[in-house]
Order: C-alpha cells, then structure tokens, then sequence
C-alpha cells in the first residue's frame, strides 16, 4: 500500500495540449534598414497588442497593477518546473538555474518547454513583443524538479534541497505547476486521516521542513515592521483530472497545518471564467484555492516563438505573479498577509461563491490592489470616526472646487498597507442643484401669497412661501410677517423662510420673491447660509438732520445647509450629522438720495457652530468646528420711473475659523467672502398687474484665505513610521459663479396667469463646470 502512496505522491500532471505557435519574427514592431538608407524613425511600441495577445491577463485585471507601477521589480519568482529557456522575455532577470538531478547551478534552459511557458505566464516582460506577465519586472528563479520527459523523479532529500535553494535564493514564491493524481481525500479514505498524516512525513519528511521553512523565512531576508521575516508563498496547481479535490500536494495545509498562511492552490478556468471540464476542482482546498485562466492561455515557447496551451499548470503562475506584485508594492508584508488579501479579494460573486469549486473565488488584482478593511491616515487613528473608517469633511460651495486642489497623504489599510491619496478625496461638497418642484410650486402667481391687513390704524403684510425645509411653517408653508405699527416703525417676524426676508435684506422686499428661480433669493449673501430660519427684526425711524433714514435691527437662527452629505466614494465611516443651529445679527440704515433713491449700509455678524459659511466642515481635512463671520454691505434702489425699479447691492465679510481637533488643519487665516447683485424690476409694461424681474448676482464666494495642514505623506513599513509635510493652500475659490435669472408674469382673461422664466448660472458652485440652463413656465387659474 505504501509503495503504491509513493509512485503517485511524485506523479505529475503537466497534461497540456498545444493549439498553434507564433514566432518573435511575426510580432516584431520592425527591422534594421537596407545599407546606404537612414534608419527609420523608432517605431512607438504597441503595449496593448502585448497585453491583448493573451486573453488571461487582463482577464484578472492585471493591468490595475501596471497603471500603479506595481510590476513585481526586485521580486524573486521561484519557477520548479523544466528549467526555462533563456529568452529575450527575461533579459536580465533569469537567474542560473538549480539542477535538482545533478545538485548543482546551471545556466538556464528547458529540455520540455513546460517551464518556459509558466515563466512567461509569471514574468514575461512588458516590451512590446509577444505576450506580457503579470510580473513582468520579476526576477525568475528557474529550479529543474522536471525531467525532459513531463516526469518527475526527485527523492525526498533532492525535492527538499530543491525548496531549500529557493529560500537562500531569495524567492519570494515558488510555483508548483505539478502535483499528484491521487487526492487528499483518496489518502484520507485509504489510510485514515492519522496514516495519511504518517504516509506522508514518512516519505517526504525533509521535504515538509524545507516548505515549512520557506513559509516561515523566505522572501529573500525581508521583514515585517516588527522585524519578523516576511515569509514566503507556495503556490501550488490543482490538477487536470476534473476531480472534485485538488492533487494532494495542492491540499498540504490539510496534513500539515502550519503551512495554511503560506499556501494557495490554483484551479483553471476558461474565457468564459467557467471551471474547465478537465480541471480538478477546488474541494479540501476551497479556504487557500484560488480560481485563474488556465485554457488556451498564451506564453513563451522554449523556441522563443509563442503559442497556446491549457492545464492548472498555467493557472498557478498567474497566482504566482499576483503574489509577486504585492510582494514588490509592501515588501514588508507577511507571507500570510499577502496570500490573505488575495483570498479575500477575489471575486465570489455569481458561480465564484460555489467555493466547493472555485474556492475563494476568481483572481482579481484590480481588487486585491485597492485598499481592504479599515482605513485610516497613517500615523493619525484620532482622524477615524467611530465606525473605523476615514471621515468625510465637507466644503460649502463659497470655496468652489477645493477639493481639486489636493495633496497627496498616505492612508493605510487593515492590512498596513500604505495607499497614496488625494486630500480632495476627504473632502465632501454639497452642490446647490434646481429643484423643480420646489420652484414651480414658488414660482409665479400664487408662489408667494401676500395678503394686507388694516387694522386699528396697524398695516399688517403677510407673505407665504415654500418653506425650503417645511420643517416649520403651516402645511410645509414658510410664513412672514411685517406690521407696521405706524410713525414709521415695524415689526417683522419670519419662519421657515431664509431670514433675508423679515430681516430686510432682499431688494425690493418680499413681492418679488415668487419671480426668483433659484432657491435663494437675491438677497444679502451672509443670510443666505442659514435656512428655515426663525427671524425678527425691528425697524424704527431715526431723527436728525436728514429725514427719512430708517433702522433695521435683526436677529436670525437657523439650519446650516439644506443639503444631505454624503460620503465621498470609496470612503467609509461618516459620521452622521447632528444638525447646529446658526445665528446672524444684521443692523441696516437706509438713507433717502433724493425722491427716487434709496441707499442702505448694513452691518452684521454671522455665528456658525459647527459650520463654515454655511456647511459643515468635519472629519480628516474639516477646517474647523465653528466660525464666526463680521461683514458689511452696502444696498441700493432707485426709480427709473413709475414703472421701473433699479436695484444692486454688494457685500463682503471676513471669517475666522476656530481649529477642530484631531483634524488635519493646523491653521486656517481668516477667509475674505463676497456677495453681489444688481437687477431691474418692472410692474405694468404690457399689461396691467404684468411683472418683469431681471437680475445678474453673484452667490457667496470665497476670494481669500489659505489652509495650513500637517499630513503624513510617507510611509516607512519596515520600521512602522510616518513622515510628514506641512502644506499651505489657498482657500480662494477657482471660478466664480453668476447667475443670470428673468421672469415675467402676466394675468389673462378669465383668471388665468401665465409665468415665465429662465435662469443661466456659469460656472455653477463656483467650480469650473458647463453652464446651467433651466426654464420654467406656469400656467394657474382661480375657481
């Protein structure tokens, strides 16, 4: 019985079926020039046609790895195979070659074509000829454990030097396209799990420590942070018998447990990314199994053309060159480590959840290259919310597109993995977008009711209008109020409405609002953050000299932004947001020139917690818990004639910004904002009661200031340290939104109302965007 164990442990199963060649001539980009002719200008290499050549590369998206550098350069790719032949594919990376029948170095070749082939798979390289790696800057150990008849005839002292050479060679991986045909589970049948255990160490004992010891300390002297050695990775092909269960070299880890962090199995799956019907499935070895192409795969000849061929041989070095790239990429990763992220990266989804077959899932680079878990700015876990992940900070659109303006930090997963990443990344803005709705249903005759009352000698004006929010009001209504109480004096009190109306600061009152169609009236730009708010105001008359000067003192509070935020994509963890209320203090003089004109100077203070100009700003790169903002204005109106109104106003404040802790932000200067509007409004020109309203203004914009921030920009993960930059950015926004807005409303016959509008907005939030057009038109009636 144990003899028979022993001849098929060393059977191998290279069954591999060649389907046509292609020479190196026939894919050459060009060729030398005839004599006495200037040579032709070099020829641009076609990388793509490389890449595209074989189907099975981009099939597990290795070219992820390739647009982030990640090329597996200075990694050692154990290749225990035939040998491999000594191609331009491997200039200057095919080291001599171990010849584990005549124990000693050789310069490398292949007397069957098999090693060769797995070679290219792994480290072909990336020039344009042929066929590309996914490696394709890897070094190739090539170990002879093959003989040039497909057969393997190593006993157990050769097999271990063989493992042993890998490791003091400095091979990160060694593939494995090879194994037995006999399972585990067949041995587990025929000798109990105990004797198979038994059979095994009896046969191959040395061999068992020679893999035991590259797992523990191979990667060619390598450590981890904590001065561990890395370790190294055996990767294994599963078989082409179409058994339910790999090979039982493939199944190792099941004998010999200590070998699991260390150790995958590779099955083959075709261009349809369907297991093979030939190809052994991944069974026993589902938790350390991996799924890759492996039918009709191209790679290099021995011959130096190309062809193609199938087995599980060809789906193990692809394996292979995976763990090379991240080997190369965080060369202080364990061993355990690299195969972890592999595993857990693949993709499981539809047929690759069936784990019986395909293990954990099909290969997939694009994800095992993007950061898993946890993420957190290295150095700096303060900066992570409760939820474990980095936390989003918010921008208000007065700074524009601050976010493009970023810098790169380093994040690390929960793998310690240093990633580089953008600060625009952190950093979340609110963009102001048209709500139809909201618009058609303020928009026009009946957007804003207005109804006067006379009562006791006091004019009361009501007005009614949308509530942004309707978080107060009557029936989602915003309401303000204006009584006036007579000798000059008035009272105003607003809710649910944004406080630029009760507080006296939208031009021509509040008759014209229902004609604006952006959710902002043209009003003060420093009023404009707080929404739904509950605001009074008291206007009283002032005696002296000049008559006619009028006093507005007002008070506000509301919410900071209606807008939800959102977590930037591939972020997790924003903290949920607890809303603030907001305070605004404005005092207003109007002064009369002359009968037609009036002109109002305005003072006032804005009180933000837990905002800045109007939206949040929290998380990694929030530039700051609270602000507190002075500004001043100054307003104009003036009669063109008895049916035309001009108005303009202009305003500007000076923000300063209280420090957030745990945040990024060591510093922020005080932020210089404006606001403007100028505009004409008309009442009768067609018709009786018709109202024309143009108007060209300029929402809140931020026009100076500047951040500094300390970010960790560099990762050491040998020796588990942070480096760090101090940066200074300019907070001024890039572009400068206008906005352009008419309406016309007119009564018809029968009490019918026509309402006409159309608002242009350029370079929208105050970033370099196309344009925003929008028209609306509303037709209502009374019955």
């Amino acid at each position: 019985m144990l003899e028979l164990f022993r001849k098929t442990a060393i059977a191998i199963c290279v069954a591999c079926l060649a389907s046509g060649a292609l020479s190196v001539e026939a894919l050459a980009r060009g060729k030398p020039p005839p004599k006495n002719q200037d040579p032709e200008p070099t020829p641009v290499i076609d990388y793509d046609a490389e890449l595209n050549l074989n189907w099975a590369i981009p099939f597990i998206k290795a070219p992820s790895a390739r647009d982030a550098g990640y090329t597996g350069k200075g990694i050692t790719i154990g290749v225990m195979d035939s040998g491999v032949a000594n191609l331009s594919e491997f200039d200057g990376r095919l080291l001599p070659m171990w010849d584990a029948y005549r124990n000693r170095f050789s310069n490398s070749k292949d007397d069957n074509g098999h090693g060769t082939f797995v070679a290219g798979l792994s480290a072909a390289a990336r020039d344009g000829l042929g066929m590309v790696g996914v490696a394709y800057e890897a070094n190739i150990l090539p170990i002879k454990v093959i003989r040039r008849n497909g057969a393997m005839g190593l006993n157990d002292a050769q097999l271990a030097t063989a493992f042993d050479v890998g490791r003091l060679q400095g091979a990160t991986v060694l593939n494995n396209s090879w194994n037995s045909s006999t399972t585990a589970p067949q041995l587990i049948n025929a000798y109990g799990y105990d004797g198979a255990v038994t059979a095994i160490n009896d046969a191959y004992s040395a061999t068992l420590a020679a893999m035991q010891g590259f797992v523990n300390n191979g990667g060619g002297g390598r450590v981890d942070g904590g001065g561990a050695a890395v370790g190294g990775v055996i990767v294994f092909a599963a078989g082409n018998d179409g058994k339910s269960d790999p090979g039982w070299w493939a199944s190792l880890p099941e004998f010999k447990p200590d070998l699991a962090g260390g150790y995958l199995a590779a099955v083959a799956v075709d261009d349809s990314g369907a297991i093979t019907s030939w190809s052994d499935r991944c069974g026993i070895s589902q938790a350390y199994c991996l799924a890759a192409p492996g039918a009709a795969v191209i790679s290099t000849k021995s011959n130096g053309t190309y062809g193609a061929w199938s087995g599980t041989s060809f789906s193990a070095p692809i394996v292979s060159g995976a763990v090379a790239v991240i080997a190369q990429q965080w060369p202080y990763l364990q061993s355990s480590a690299v195969t972890q992220i592999l595993l857990t990266t693949a993709n499981k989804s539809g047929i690759y959840s069936n784990t019986a077959v395909y293990g954990q899932g099909l290969l997939d680079m694009n994800a095992a290259l993007t950061p898993a878990g946890e993420v957190l700015l290295a150095g700096s876990g303060t900066t992570s919310t409760s939820g474990g992940g980095l936390s989003a900070s918010v921008s208000s659109t007065a700074f524009g597109n601050f976010g493009a303006r970023g810098h790169k930090v380093v994040v690390l997963d929960s793998y310690r993995r240093d990633f580089g990443l953008s600060t625009s990344a952190l950093i979340d803005r609110p963009r102001d977008t048209f709500d139809t709705q909201m618009a058609l249903s303020r928009f026009g005759f009946g957007g804003a009711t207005t109804e006067v009352v006379n009562y006791a000698g006091m004019k009361t004006t009501l007005t009614f209008v949308d509530s942004p929010l309707g978080a107060y009001g009557y029936n989602g209504k915003g309401q303000a109020a204006r009584f006036e109480i007579g000798d000059g004096y008035a009272v105003s009190f607003g809710i649910g409405v944004t406080p630029q109306m009760s507080l006296g600061l939208t031009p021509l009152g509040d008759q014209w609002r229902d004609l604006t169609l952006a959710d902002k009236p043209l009003g003060h730009g420093f009023a404009a953050p707080l929404q739904d708010a509950v605001s009074a105001s008291m206007t009283m008359p002032l005696t002296g000299p000049v008559k006619g000067i009028e006093l507005t003192l007002g008070l506000a509070t509301g919410q900071a932004s209606k807008d939800s935020i959102q977590t930037p994509v591939g972020l997790n963890g924003a903290e949920p947001w607890n809303t603030r209320r907001q305070k605004v203090f404005a005092l207003k003089a109007a002064v009369p020139v002359g009968e037609r004109a009036k002109v109002a100077l305005n003072l006032g203070a804005l009180n933000e917690d837990g905002a800045v100009l109007g939206t949040r700003q929290t998380g990694t790169f929030g530039l700051g818990s609270d602000a507190r903002t002075s500004f001043a204005g100054v307003s104009g109106e003036m009669a063109a004639s008895e049916k035309v109104t001009l108005f303009a106003g202009y305003e500007m404040g000076w923000t300063k910004v209280n420090g957030q802790t745990g945040a990024l932000v060591g510093g922020v200067d005080t932020l210089r904002s404006t606001s403007w509007r100028v505009g004409m409004a008309a009442r009768g020109l067609a018709k009786k009661r018709d109202r024309l309203l143009f108007s060209v203004s300029q929402p809140l914009r931020v026009e100076g200031g500047a951040v500094t921030a300390v970010l960790p920009t560099s990762y050491n993960g040998f020796t588990d340290t942070v480096g760090y930059d101090t940066v200074r950015s300019g907070l001024a926004a890039e572009r400068r939104e206008v906005m352009v807005q008419t309406a016309y409303a007119v009564p018809l016959s029968g009490g019918v109302d026509l309402s006409l509008g159309g608002m242009m907005r350029l370079n929208p939030n105050n970033e370099n965007a196309p344009a925003d057009f929008v028209g609306l038109a509303k037709l209502g009636w009374e019955f």
